[in-house]
Parts: structure tokens; C-alpha cells; sequence
């Protein structure tokens, strides 16, 4: 639990600031950049997949609402 909560505040602080947009556009490819995979088990690799996948949901989500105004 205390990695996936710095995981999450990793992602948090990469992205907080960023537009909606902003984040739909991105590849992530920070986390591959900084080689923190390498240090991972497969289950903390798949729970940070998940966290990207449900940031990028949230942020297209809020595209989206904002393009249907």
C-alpha cells in the first residue's frame, strides 16, 4: 500500500498543473525515462498501469465534458 501511494504521488506531481488535455496527449514515457519499472515487482508494473489508465480515463472524461459545453 505505502508503494502504491508513491506511485501515485509520483504521477500526482508530474502532473499536477497539467491540463486535462494535456495529460490525454502524453505518453507517459517519464516512467520509462526515469527506469523505475526496473525496480518494480510485476504486481507494483501492473498496479501502475492501472493508476496511468485511470488517470488518462479521468482526464479524457474531462475532455470530453468540457467539449460537450
Amino acid at each position: 500500500m505505502v508503494m502504491d501511494q508513491a506511485l501515485l504521488a509520483l504521477l500526482m506531481g508530474v502532473y499536477s498543473g497539467c491540463t486535462a488535455e494535456e495529460i490525454v496527449n502524453d505518453d507517459f514515457s517519464f516512467i520509462d525515462t526515469i527506469g523505475i519499472k526496473e525496480d518494480l515487482a510485476p504486481s507494483r508494473i501492473k498496479d501502475l498501469n492501472a493508476m496511468i489508465a485511470k488517470i488518462k480515463l479521468f482526464a479524457k472524461e474531462q475532455c470530453d465534458w468540457e467539449l460537450s459545453k
